[in-house]
């Protein structure tokens, strides 16, 4: 069932696009802000006479590409924009490239930003739609964010380095944290990920169990505490759903007891937590693992020498040095690299990956969330 949601008619400082989360840290203050959503599940209008007249003429005389439904959504997203005439748009779906393509060339007199939600894999889905993109400003990770668009054919006008925003908002509020565990492995769990139809992704998701089922055999051999960081919470209200127990279950069949499953909670970065709390964090394609080696901390891929898991990602990974990927799935091999890794003094890591460190997430004086949200003030100031 489609929600339909109306705006109030006004003048606004800044549209956030499909209101992905933490995009609040990105506004200045004093400054007014609309969250528009306009999917298959949500729709957003605005309640005014032109806001109508504007639709109609764009769905009579605007000319339509593609599927008819895609460019209804657009061109209500577009009626929405003219309504309220924002001096930005912002959106940290930054994966979005169609529609981020058709606001650029649609608002050249207008911010048109993309902030980078996660890691975008060389062969992952969607990546194809970077072909011909043509994006306004776009805030990523790093320089690899970048030369995977451009290596595709797209084109960004604007492109800022700043690292990762949750990240950012976790450092900027937390105290380094005291290591607690050896060893953290990320899990990778969506429902989406484990009904996929894509041999890709199953093969993904296999190399997942299979080497967490080994790397809990080496905690045991080697004595080393070991824990999986869940993607979902344990928590169970309207912002949360009941994956967690569907999560657990999958763990658990590796051979991991639940009390070593930290369950995530999304506003409170857990997550960050435990992985800044362990020695090192392994994973197998996991945002967080980028994330925890532009901060310094050591990190393990695991599997990157399967050739299905290479259609995904041979690419997003050739820039890190070979003491922090594991080819093979053997234990013995995944062994080595863990215990080579503790045995590695912190500036000997650091310099073995000073890099790949800026390559993948750029390091800076200042947070993410405060770089944007300068830029943003910044430019509303010189637009008014």
């Amino acid at each position: 069932m489609v929600k339909i949601i109306k705006i109030k008619p006004r003048k606004i400082d800044v549209v956030s696009l499909y209101a992905t989360s933490f995009i609040e840290h990105l506004i200045p203050s004093n400054t007014s802000v609309q969250d528009v959503t306009v999917m298959r599940n949500k729709i957003n209008y605005v309640s005014s006479f032109s806001f109508f007249l504007i639709l109609f003429r764009k769905v009579i005389f605007e000319k339509s590409e593609g599927r008819f439904k895609k460019n209804l959504l657009l061109k209500i997203t577009t009626s929405i924009i003219d309504s309220l005439n924002p001096s930005v748009i912002i959106t940290r779906k930054d994966n979005a490239y169609e529609v981020l393509s058709h606001l650029t060339r649609k608002y050249p007199n207008k911010l048109v930003c993309a902030v980078q939600n996660g890691s975008r894999l060389s062969g992952g889905p969607g990546i194809e739609n970077t072909k011909n993109c043509h994006i306004d400003t776009f805030f990523g990770f790093g320089d690899y964010e970048y030369d995977l668009i451009k290596s595709h054919g797209g084109v960004i006008n604007n492109y800022f380095p700043v690292g990762s925003i949750k990240q950012g908002l976790f450092l900027s509020n937390n105290k380094k944290s005291e290591k607690k565990y050896d060893l953290c492995f990320v899990s990778h769990y969506s429902s989406f990920g484990y009904e996929s139809s894509d041999y890709k992704i199953v093969r993904m998701y296999e190399i997942v169990n299979e080497s967490l089922y080994k790397i809990k055999k080496i905690s045991i051999l080697d004595e080393l505490l070991l824990v999986v960081a869940a993607v979902n919470s344990d928590q169970v209200s309207k912002n949360y759903s009941n994956s967690f127990e569907e999560e657990s279950d999958l763990i658990i069949n590796t051979g991991v007891s639940r009390d070593q499953i930290i369950p995530n909670d999304i506003h409170k970065f857990r997550t960050y937590d435990t992985c800044f709390s362990s020695e090192i964090t392994i994973g197998v394609c996991s945002t967080v693992l980028f994330e925890m080696l532009g901060s310094g901390n050591k990190i393990l891929f695991i599997g990157t020498g399967d050739l299905i898991l290479n259609e995904l990602m041979s690419e997003t990974l050739k820039m890190l040095p070979e003491e922090i990927k594991v080819e093979t799935l053997e234990q013995n091999d995944i062994r080595s690299k863990i215990l080579n890794l503790i045995n590695m003094s912190d500036s000997d890591y650091k310099s073995l990956t000073k890099d790949a460190r800026i390559y993948y997430m750029a390091i800076s004086n200042s947070y993410p969330h405060e770089v944007i949200k300068k830029h943003i003030a910044e430019y509303i100031v010189s637009s008014s």
